[in-house]
């Protein structure tokens, strides 16, 4: 019977010691955590990096920009006050040579660094080209993990000493939450909260002659209508859509504003199209016998980790108010940049601060804020004051993402946007 105690409490003992194994998770590439991704027109497909090369796929990826990336991981280790004391990491140029734990592009060795964000390997990748990494740690007890799953990245066609990456902007399908007739000949979609993108109609007309009118806004009368006269810069649009016979899908194409796509604003790309803010569609039938079978939204967002904060609290009031500053964050990524929403889609660095500071507090991402800062350094606002919005925008990066080289490439026009040269005595 001693045996058998003794026994179980090695095998516990060896279980928990286990526990200490394992490999790092959330591997990213110049703070990227979806380097090896592929979309098509902004939705994600199954395809590895390998498999679209291999076909020629022209999709988009998150192209790495830099010649000597940073490379950063967290680690799991449920013991109080444990940390890591050591790393090797690795850099392969195939798939093969990673599996086989072969570093020949580099191999650090086992560096005795407690550092887990902003590695930076020396200059020496390739463009336009695949490469896989993986990295396993050692702890302050000196037991040593595990490689980490292999993350690959690709290179892009040209790169920089340093240059920020960042993801394309992607879309999601979604359903209304709610759908109602209003009248006989109105049907009311209610998709639960705003948001940025594209409307997808799939009816079933008996003739050649019906169209079918949209109305398509971000707020609702009295009476339970979309408001064709919303207040302030609120939008709506009337889009009547000529129906074919039999059953169709409809692409429905969003006209491009004058004002928030003009040669300042930030355009959105070609596999993307046009998009508008909004909430409530709601089609208006012809008198005969038209079906729609369904009404979808293609909502247009950067990235965004929903999983990556979580709050909740016996208020329900302060619940939703989380729920809708959170949801905000999101929307409003629609360009790949921090935009003045759809007035003029123009980044503001006062604005850029205000989501910079609330995108960190609602997800794990840094890139978008940087690639806002560095079009904000060459692309100055009129606000002469606003210049100043800069530094703290570049301050907060770094404090936040632990990664100087933006501030770095910035800082000689950083360092102009204090507008000392202007300063003078006050007698």
């Amino acid at each position: 019977m001693r045996h058998y105690f003794f026994w179980l409490l090695l095998s516990t003992s060896l279980t928990a010691s286990a526990q200490l194994l394992v490999p790092p998770i959330s591997l990213r590439t110049d703070l990227l955590l979806h380097t090896d991704k592929v979309w098509s027109n902004g939705f994600l497909t199954n395809l590895t990096l390998d498999a679209a090369d291999s076909s020629g796929f022209l999709g988009q990826l998150a192209l790495i920009r830099s010649v000597h990336p940073s490379f950063s991981w967290a680690l799991i280790d449920q013991r109080t006050n444990s940390r890591q004391t050591a790393f090797r990491l690795i850099v392969s140029s195939s798939r093969k040579n990673s599996q086989a734990n072969v570093g020949d592009v580099w191999d650090s060795g086992k560096l005795l660094n407690s550092r887990s964000v902003g590695i930076l390997i020396p200059p020496g990748l390739d463009a336009n080209r695949i490469y896989y990494w993986k990295v396993k740690v050692w702890n302050d007890q000196n037991t040593e993990s595990d490689f980490s799953q292999a993350k690959a990245f690709r290179t892009a066609p040209q790169l920089a000493d340093y240059e920020t990456p960042y993801y394309p902007v992607v879309k999601a399908e979604e359903a209304p939450v709610s759908q109602k007739p209003v009248g006989s000949k109105w049907i009311m979609y209610d998709f639960g909260n705003d948001a940025f993108g594209q409307i997808y109609l799939t009816v079933n007309g008996p003739t050649e002659q019906d169209t079918l009118i949209l109305h398509v806004g971000e707020a609702i009368t009295p009476d339970g209508h979309v408001n064709p006269k919303p207040a302030g810069v609120l939008r709506y649009r009337r889009i009547p859509v000529l129906l074919q016979r039999g059953l169709h899908r409809y692409a429905i194409q969003f006209k491009p504003d004058k004002r928030n796509t003009g040669p300042k604003a930030i355009l959105m790309p070609d596999y993307i199209g046009e998009v508008l803010p909004f909430r409530y569609v709601e089609v208006e039938l012809p008198a005969t016998n038209v079906r729609v079978e369904q009404l979808v939204r293609q909502v247009v967002t950067y990235p965004f980790d929903e999983t990556a904060t979580t709050f909740t609290s016996s208020d329900t009031t302060l619940n939703r108010i989380w729920d809708l500053c959170k949801h905000t964050i999101k929307a409003t990524t629609f360009s790949g940049y921090y935009v003045d929403g759809d007035r003029e889609r123009i980044p503001y660095e006062a604005d850029a601060l205000i989501n910079q500071l609330s995108h960190y507090a609602t997800d794990s991402e840094y890139n978008i804020a940087k690639r806002s800062l560095n079009y904000l350094v060459f692309h100055a606002t009129w606000p002469t004051e606003w210049s100043l919005q800069n530094v703290l925008i570049a301050w907060y990066d770094y404090l936040n993402s632990g990664d100087s080289r933006t501030v770095e490439a910035l800082y000689p026009e950083l360092k102009a946007k204090l507008l000392l040269p202007l300063a003078r005595r006050m007698d």
